[in-house]
């Protein structure tokens, strides 16, 4: 059975974790890049 890599996360986890994320809101005027 292969080790799941660190940087996936199961979806129960990600539910946990995303309403903990700032929202960042992009400029409308000059958006620049999107942020990763």
């Amino acid at each position: 059975m292969a080790r799941p890599k660190p940087w996936e996360v199961d979806e129960e986890l990600w539910a946990v974790i995303e309403p903990l994320l700032p929202r960042v809101e992009r400029r409308t005027r000059h958006p620049g890049r999107k942020r990763h």
